[in-house]
């Protein structure tokens, strides 16, 4: 029998019985390719709660000792001393990444082969492999096959199996994609023009401002005004942009990663971790580290104080980098939730992550208790939202919304949302609501997908496919025009959108599968109280049942004492917003 580990059809072998590894191997656009053939697909081993409890206990287990012994093999490597927290604001994002994605790369490969012992399989040969330039590029490549068949040929040949290799060329852009119009040409003059203008304003910020602002997940208008109230004691700053993609791969010292100082504890799954490093270690923590530092260095040389952002310490290599040296001088950090599951969800990574780095955080309501640096305070966004709501009138006319979200087909990292192969499951249950709805309602519905079907499960055409008689949005309007225009929003994953259709006081359904949306403890009442009053279903035929009830009256429904207190509770401690937002973001961060 021959093992398929990717969709690229040219690594498989057709004239075999073939067993998919997953459910990512079968693109929905490339039927083709496999319709006919004689496949069978693996069970998904992270289906069960137990496998996968285990599977994130053993991810944190050992992201604690390689992160300890990164931290003294980079110091060593860079000529530096730092200290733990230094390198965990720097290199953490990505570590959490690589270990949890390589430890469900590993255990399907291992389940297949124990199971299959004398599988064949087609790897990729090492003159085709990549090393990712930061955790952003690390991201994008690990959603997609090619990297994919990397990570995998890379386990397969440190489990002691030795099988054929194959390079694989990336096909050349069109000529019509490589010839740029005179309008192309002139961009980048435009764009090195405005990065110019927004470094030197970060190198004003960096000489003279208290309180530095990253990339938060506000609109700039706002930040100005918190910049402004502040008399510039807060100072935005601009995306910090430095390439260094180009930079020259270092093999010798990349293989010092191999000695990496970590306690042999007879964890094979750590050793292939240390072995797939000098490959897989980002060019931004290896050898563009130094021209990311000198340059930090160099631009941000005031007594910063304080420096608040939200998603820049996750995505942004150089502000990583700032955070991580002024943290070391005493620069207290303050980070700000930027997702709707912190809070909600039973197992958040990058809500950890965030608050671990972080000397406080400021949430969206909710609190962690025994953790006094966890803030709540109002989201800006939200309490623009709640401003609006004020005035807003509920419509019995209007059509119904269904929001869809999606996720890679292979797992990024392990938290309380599908997961793999786990998200066709997803899609099906919105197939379920949406069958189920009564012919009227459905004839005159919106299904609004994720605007971009990156991740190759081609969720919009399945939607059109399935139900050609439905609309499909065209994003002609904004997601905040959308709702409004609504009679009824019905979200399908617990989220951003349900947390702001909430706020803006929408008449809202939620309905999700409780197996893969797990709920952390103190949640759980406010989720206990949404069933209770109709909200919230976990599944997706109760969910339509409701519409059904509701659709000739959603005035009546959602505007019930009822409703509306257990509304306004849930947004209070998960989306808190109030029209005084800017003077308490303004006081808090100067006091702080």
């Amino acid at each position: 029998m021959f093992l398929a580990t990717t969709a690229l059809s040219e690594f498989w072998d057709k004239e075999k019985e073939i067993l998919f590894l997953g459910e990512w191997c079968l693109r929905y656009d490339m039927r083709g390719d496999w319709e006919g053939l004689n496949l069978k697909i693996m069970d998904y081993p992270w289906d069960s709660p137990a496998a996968y409890n285990e599977a994130k206990d053993s991810c944190g287990k050992v992201y604690e000792e390689m992160l300890v012994g990164l931290a003294k093999s980079l110091n060593k490597i860079h000529g530096v001393n730092y200290s733990n927290r230094y390198w965990k604001i720097i290199i953490g994002p990505w570590l959490v990444h690589y270990i949890h994605a390589l430890y469900d790369r590993y255990i399907c490969i291992k389940t297949a082969l124990e199971l299959n012992p004398n599988l064949e399989t087609l790897s990729l040969s090492q003159e085709s492999f990549m090393t990712p330039v930061d955790l952003a590029d690390f991201k994008l490549q690990s959603t997609g096959d090619l990297y994919n068949l990397q990570l995998y040929s890379q386990i397969i040949k440190l489990m002691g199996y030795s099988m054929p290799e194959k390079p694989y060329t990336i096909k050349s852009k069109k000529a019509s994609e490589r010839n740029q119009n005179s309008y192309n040409r002139i961009r980048p003059r435009v764009k090195k023009l405005k990065k110019k203008y927004e470094s030197v304003l970060n190198k004003i910020g960096g000489r003279i401002s208290p309180v530095l602002m990253g990339q938060m997940y506000i609109s700039k208008s706002d930040i100005f005004k918190i910049c402004l109230k502040s008399r510039f004691k807060i100072w935005p700053l601009f995306p910090i942009e430095l390439n260094i993609s180009s930079s020259h791969i270092k093999k010798d010292v990349r293989e010092e990663l191999l000695n990496l100082p970590v306690v042999d504890n007879g964890n094979f799954f750590q050793k292939i971790v240390i072995q797939t490093l000098p490959r897989n270690f980002p060019i931004a923590y290896m050898e563009g580290y130094s021209t990311i530092r000198d340059s930090i260095l160099r631009t941000f040389v005031g007594p910063s104080k304080a420096i608040v952002d939200s998603v820049g310490q996750f995505l942004n290599e150089p502000f990583k980098v700032l955070a991580a040296e002024k943290s070391e001088s005493g620069t207290i950090l303050l980070g700000v939730q930027h997702g709707g599951v912190y809070g909600i969800a039973q197992y958040a990574p990058g809500e950890e992550h965030e608050v671990s780095i972080n000397d406080f955080f400021f949430s969206w309501g909710w609190k962690r208790e025994g953790c006094e640096k966890v803030i709540p305070m109002p989201n800006p966004k939200i309490s623009h939202l709640k401003k609006r709501s004020i005035h807003r009138k509920i419509l019995d006319s209007g059509p119904l919304l269904h929001l869809s979200t999606i996720f890679p087909r292979y797992l990024e990292f392990f938290r309380s949302v599908p997961v793999g192969p786990q998200v066709m499951n997803y899609l099906e249950n919105q197939f379920t609501f949406i069958q189920n709805l009564p012919l009227r309602i459905r004839q005159l519905m919106i299904i609004r997908p994720h605007i971009k079907d990156i991740y190759g499960w081609h969720q919009r055409q399945r939607f059109n496919e399935l139900f050609p008689n439905v609309k499909i949005d065209d994003y002609s309007k904004s997601f905040y025009e959308r709702i409004d225009m609504c009679r009824l929003v019905v979200c399908s994953d617990n989220q951003t959108t349900f947390l702001e259709s909430m706020a803006f006081n929408v008449p809202t359904l939620l309905f999700i599968d409780p197996a893969r949306w797990k709920i952390r403890a103190d949640a759980v009442p406010y989720y206990q109280k949404l069933e209770r009053v109709g909200i919230l279903s976990w599944e997706p035929k109760k969910a339509a049942l409701k519409v059904a009830e509701i659709y000739d009256d959603t005035t009546a429904w959602w505007s019930s004492n009822e409703i509306q207190s257990v509304r306004k509770e849930f947004i209070n401690r998960f989306a808190f917003g109030s029209e005084n937002w800017l003077s308490i973001w303004v006081n808090k961060l100067v006091s702080l």
